[in-house]
């Protein structure tokens, strides 16, 4: 799906007066988000926040860009105002460690139905769990020539995880077996830093208050320069305010990333332990 050109393209945000931007995808499946000035999305089409790639590529970015394009011109060809190029997030970037492996079996909540013409129930429980952390890191350019850099965003993070792996095996009277898997995971945050370091050597704090654990609708995003908040129901719609005096484009994308790419949730979400299958 494709973010059309409004009939009036707007004016670019400038750093002058403090800019509220309302993000909502373009379609259920696309990553590109198109960026409102009116809090109902109905008017006052904005700009494209343009991405290309998931975390799991090598050539994933995200590009601000405003309306300005060619004739016919789609998502990805208007004017570059800022661009990120994200490190992967993918097995590589986890460590895990400390890992236990728990082996028990207890059929106690299991019977037998003679009815069903079961024999015998045979029940192996085997727990895992290992303690992670991540780290991984974005850039931030003036453009897509990636000529100037702006910044970079590192994350790290750190959990823990587990999975519980219940095989319960049936043979029936006829000797025929029958086997299922009842399989429980969880995966928890229990510290998580964002780190951005300008260009000019200056360090930017980025305070995430919320639970991290709880999803990202719980969450707030705050630093000097910009706020961000998630809305939405099945899609994430985030609200990003950049300050007076603060660049807008450049605030907005590192706002975007920092919520939308590199939330806990995302950093969660990416969590692969190396649990065996029973």
């Amino acid at each position: 799906m494709e973010s059309e050109v409004p009939e009036l393209i707007l004016p670019d945000p400038t750093p002058e007066t403090a800019n509220t931007f309302y993000c909502k995808k373009v379609g259920l499946f696309s990553r590109d988000f198109e960026v409102y000035k009116d809090a109902e999305r109905e008017l006052d089409k904005w700009l494209v926040i343009d991405t290309e790639g998931g975390l799991f590529d090598d050539n994933a970015y995200v590009c601000v860009e405003n309306y300005v394009r060619p004739p016919d011109g789609k998502i990805g060809e208007g004017q570059c105002l800022c661009y990120a190029k994200m490190d992967k997030l993918d097995y590589d970037n986890y460590i895990y460690y400390d890992g236990e492996v728990d082996v028990d079996s207890d059929d106690s909540d299991y019977s037998t139905d003679s009815s069903d013409g079961e024999e015998d129930v045979d029940v192996l429980i085997v727990k895992q769990k290992t303690k992670w952390k991540c780290k991984t890191k974005v850039k931030f350019y003036v453009d897509k020539t990636m000529g100037v850099e702006v910044g970079e965003l590192k994350v790290k993070a750190k959990g823990k995880a587990k999975k519980k792996d219940t095989l319960v095996r049936t043979e029936m009277e006829d000797g025929s077996v029958e086997e299922r898997h009842e399989i429980e995971t969880s995966t928890k945050v229990k510290k998580f830093f964002y780190k951005l370091q300008m260009a000019d050597g200056s360090e930017i704090p980025i305070q995430l208050d919320g639970n991290w654990n709880k999803g990202d609708h719980r969450l707030q995003w705050s630093s000097p320069f910009f706020e961000v908040t998630i809305g939405g129901f099945i899609k994430p719609e985030p609200t990003i305010t950049t300050f007076d005096g603060a660049h807008p484009a450049l605030w907005l994308m590192i706002g975007f990333v920092t919520a939308v790419k590199l939330s806990p949730t995302d950093v969660k979400s990416n969590c692969s332990p190396p649990f065996f299958h029973v």
